[in-house]
């Protein structure tokens, strides 16, 4: 709120587990973190709206689903029972979507959750969704040619244009990931949130008068270091994405700052790596062009690091804000040495210049 944002993205599932209490599907397994109940949930729904805050939940489909065929393998391609995953990664056990007991599964976990959250947005994710099961899938193969379909990502497409359709019933509006768009159009439907788009995907949609939220991966994302995400890289870009038409920008409806949280232990570490990032961000969002400014809003923030630190928020230290180029290198490598694959440290370098 202090950073005058109005929306906070609350990702409830992944590979990993449910950071939610399911009465419907009490088998799901839980999140080695934190878990909500229902009671909850309902807590910071309350607590966030005192401070003008709207919370948009996420559940995560048909990706990012290792945590449920671990429990229910019938939801899955190959019918086998798979342990959860304890590690970050894009696996390849995803939702068999040519199976129609996968629809009313996820219809009926959507319903349960949607009356906890009293607004407009519900998240269904839509990212980093192998389609290697698919291909293989009696079922899903089946599915693509009884609806003509060329590729797998319209069938994605098609099962994303269901669950939307089953959450405008309920008064509520879809927000997808950017991959959603790759199997064709969703303009008024669904509001698309950019976060990694080489093939701009997200700027033809709003070309085409769709809504788009803007959470570039290598500019916003909190949950990489400085080294690679300095301060002024994230203050400096501009989220009217290159390429959307200028009588089309009102369609780019604001701008997130993610922060995932597979290596953030504590409080303390996740207001390390978002602030002074988050302000930026926001700073970015509200301003006009003509008016931002990195080095003052640099003095700035300096003068409310006192406020923040008063009230428990540690952000990071000034000098490690905006590291030199050979600061940036040696610990970019070093961090995705020691966390991440090394195809992502390859794409993360060959941008670095971004």
């Amino acid at each position: 709120a202090k950073s005058k944002y109005n929306k906070l993205h609350l990702h409830l599932c992944d590979h990993q587990g449910f950071s939610y209490f399911s009465d419907v599907y009490p088998d799901l397994p839980l999140s080695p973190g934190t878990t909500y109940t229902k009671d909850d949930l309902r807590e910071i729904v309350s607590y966030a709206g005192m401070f003008g805050i709207d919370v948009i939940p996420e559940i995560d489909l048909p990706g990012h689903s290792t945590a449920i065929i671990s429990s229910y393998p019938e939801l899955s391609c190959r019918k086998l029972q798979i342990p959860v995953e304890t590690k970050q990664g894009i696996f390849d056990d995803v939702l068999c979507i040519g199976d129609e007991n996968t629809l009313q599964f996820v219809y009926e976990l959507l319903d349960e959750i949607i009356p906890l959250f009293p607004y407009e947005n519900f998240h269904i994710g839509g990212d980093e969704v192998k389609y290697r099961r698919w291909e293989n899938c009696p079922k899903c193969t089946a599915k693509k040619q009884e609806l003509g379909f060329d590729n797998f990502s319209q069938l994605q497409w098609h099962f994303t244009k269901q669950v939307i359709d089953h959450l405008n019933k309920h008064g509520k509006k879809a927000i997808v990931w950017n991959e959603s768009l790759a199997g064709g159009k969703l303009t008024d439907e669904a509001t698309v949130q950019m976060w990694l788009d080489p093939k701009k995907h997200s700027v033809r949609h709003a070309n085409r008068g769709g809504k788009v939220i803007t959470s570039d991966f290598y500019h916003y994302y909190c949950d990489y270091p400085y080294h690679m995400t300095p301060l002024r890289k994230t203050y400096n870009f501009n989220p009217l994405l290159k390429g959307v038409a200028p009588v089309m920008q009102k369609n780019v409806l604001g701008v997130e700052a993610p922060l995932w949280t597979e290596y953030v232990c504590d409080f303390d570490k996740l207001c390390y790596m978002f602030f002074p990032r988050i302000a930026a961000v926001a700073e970015v969002g509200w301003s006009k062009k003509e008016n931002l400014d990195c080095a003052e809003f640099e003095k700035r923030f300096r003068k409310i690091t006192p406020i923040l630190e008063n009230i428990g928020i540690h952000p990071a230290k000034p000098e490690e804000w905006n590291p030199t180029p050979l600061q940036r290198l040696s610990g970019t490598v070093k961090f995705f040495s020691d966390k991440i694959s090394v195809d992502l440290l390859k794409s993360s370098l060959s941008n670095s210049k971004k």
